[in-house]
């Protein structure tokens, strides 16, 4: 499993009048983050965070990054970080959005979406998943000229719920990985979801979900691939 971070700042950024770290100064600047990064928990250099091409706005408070159905990152919001944007306390206590946030949208694009990566494709899945049950998939492979048989190349599957961000967080946040449990040439199937008997909705609630395949990583691109996610209803 691979965990992106983006955006933020590199201090205790206050912009309603509060103090920054290390400092008596109740104004100080945002130290804006650019340089995204990605640690991959499994495998060989498990834990090592690497450092990743910048996005383009200072994202510090209030942006949201937003993982996307084809793999990509939303990334929006964020006070700018190039000037002091915070206003004097007062009885409004509020900040002046329309010259001191970003407006716009970026779609960063993570480095396992290489050219030559060529992603799973997931080519029918389940629109519905009952706890207690497998989930069968069939898949291919991008420009697939592999000498394989697809399925092979899978080496787990995850459920994302679908976001819904607020002032940087999801506490409606979930995911699980899907170990593989059998396959055929062109087919996976993932062990069951939790049984509602050993708490199932709890550890993953009803509802939608992004179901991604993930590849192994090749000799072409070091990265585990996503396939492009198809939408799940879990009950």
């Amino acid at each position: 499993m691979q965990v992106i971070v983006l955006g933020g700042s590199g201090n205790y950024f206050a912009p309603y009048g509060g103090v920054g770290t290390a400092s008596s100064d109740p104004e100080v600047l945002a130290q804006p983050v650019l340089h995204p990064e990605i640690v991959d928990l499994e495998g060989p250099g498990a834990g090592v965070w690497r450092t990743l091409t910048p996005h383009e706005s200072a994202r510090t408070y209030h942006n949201v990054a937003v993982l996307l159905p084809d793999g990509r990152i939303f990334h929006a919001g964020g006070y700018k970080g190039d000037s002091d944007i915070r206003q004097p306390l007062g009885p409004n206590h509020r900040c002046n959005v329309s010259d001191n946030t970003y407006s716009d949208v970026e779609i960063y694009t993570p480095p396992y979406l290489s050219p030559g990566a060529r992603r799973p494709v997931i080519q029918q899945a389940p629109a519905i998943a009952n706890y207690n049950s497998s989930i069968t998939v069939t898949v291919t492979l991008e420009d697939d000229d592999i000498p394989l048989d697809p399925a092979t190349e899978i080496e787990y599957g995850f459920l994302v719920r679908c976001a819904a961000v607020m002032h940087h967080f999801d506490w409606d946040q979930k995911s699980m990985k899907l170990d593989v449990l059998s396959r055929t040439a062109t087919t996976v199937t993932f062990a069951p979801l939790p049984s509602l008997a050993n708490n199932g909705s709890a550890i993953l609630p009803p509802g939608y979900y992004m179901l991604f395949v993930v590849r192994r990583p090749n000799a072409t691109v070091g990265w585990r691939v996503p396939s492009v996610a198809k939408f799940v209803q879990v009950i």
